[in-house]
């Protein structure tokens, strides 16, 4: 069963008074309703739902540290260890 408002989106003309528009529900999703004036100015953002985790996980402790180190190794990079200790003769 094909859904109007994807079928036909546009409905009023880009040169006339928009007199039509499209009936939104409570989370912003098209029904197929239409109403014969014009839309209240609001913003309108109709998303859709998120699938994959919200949030980015943090790396473990030292991972990224590591991951650094090795990215310098294969990439010829000298690696600074810090300032060398100093030996007593």
């Amino acid at each position: 069963m094909s859904n109007p408002f994807f079928d036909a989106p546009i409905l009023n003309s880009p040169y006339d008074y928009p007199n039509r528009h499209w009936e939104l529900d409570d989370t912003g999703q098209p029904t197929r309703k239409i109403i014969d004036s014009r839309r209240p100015a609001s913003f309108v953002t109709p998303a859709r739902e998120k699938s994959g985790p919200t949030a980015p996980k943090a790396l473990p402790a030292g991972l990224s540290t590591r991951i650094t180190m090795k990215r310098r190794f294969l990439s010829g990079t000298p690696i600074s260890w810090g300032p060398a200790i100093p030996t007593k003769p």
